[in-house]
């Protein structure tokens, strides 16, 4: 019988290990990370080419969203109580009370515009129709707002009386109806 000798474990330092253990970990992250490059590179190919429509749609909803942040000011309640209480209409250049709807159908009846509530509906919505319906209304005389205004021709946002108020606008047409 052979005797068998018994020769040393082999050591190694555990520093070696944690740092094989660290290189591996590295370099599997590493390769799920060039593989999620490759597939967004991939992805972008796609998404760079664009067809026409794409474009259309992506300007239509651009123009839209600039148009609706011009229009923001007033909301439906003011806008009604506005046209209710200080609207007037333009015929033949006179300034005629909106007491009758046969006057607004008689006047804007091609545009599908025959009541008040369809005047308030264009201007709150900024219908097909809202050039015609503000063409055809006379400019709103308002009442000084009840604190009164500074009188500076600063601009709103520096603390002044004049310029855009943004979505305070609300509060000033309540003030001066």
């Amino acid at each position: 019988m052979t005797e068998e000798v018994a020769q040393p474990l082999t050591y190694i330092p555990e520093v070696i290990l944690k740092r094989r253990k660290t290189n591996e970990e590295l370099a599997l992250r590493r390769k799920e990370q060039l593989e999620q490059r490759k597939f967004k590179s991939q992805q972008n190919k796609q998404e760079y080419i664009k067809k026409p429509e794409d474009f259309v749609k992506e300007y239509r909803y651009r123009e839209m969203d600039l148009v609706h942040m011009r229009h923001r000011y007033p909301n439906l309640k003011n806008v009604r109580d506005l046209i209710y209480k200080k609207g007037f209409a333009k015929i033949d250049k006179k300034k005629v009370p909106l007491t009758d709807n046969n006057l607004i159908e008689q006047a804007m009846g091609q545009h599908d515009v025959i009541c008040i509530e369809d005047i308030v509906h264009e201007i709150s919505t900024i219908g097909p129709h809202f050039k015609e319906v503000t063409g055809f209304l006379w400019p709103f005389v308002l009442n000084k707002p009840e604190a009164g205004l500074k009188g500076s021709k600063t601009v709103f946002k520096d603390g002044g009386d004049a310029g855009d108020r943004g979505d305070k606008i609300n509060e000033l047409i309540s003030k001066m109806n």
